[in-house]
């Protein structure tokens, strides 16, 4: 889920050959936004179901954000 820009660019850019998008740097950036919004999403929706998995993703999340978030930061 959570990749490095440069991974979001290079995805961007596969996307950017075979569609009408033509900006490979503002896709990746949407991208990034995407993901986090996803994160926002899983972490809201486990933690207000009382789901058993909460505390497992937030880990996850606590320990693999911070780096990307950083790497994302750089490209917004």
């Amino acid at each position: 889920l959570l990749t490095s820009g440069c991974t979001n660019q290079r995805g961007a850019g596969h996307y950017c050959k075979l569609s009408s998008h033509k900006n490979i740097i503002d896709l990746a950036r949407e991208i990034a936004i995407a993901k986090a919004w996803i994160v926002t999403e899983v972490i809201t929706l486990l933690q207000k179901r009382q789901k058993a998995a909460f505390p497992i993703y937030l880990n996850w999340y606590r320990e693999h954000l911070p780096d990307w978030l950083d790497n994302v930061k750089k490209m917004l």
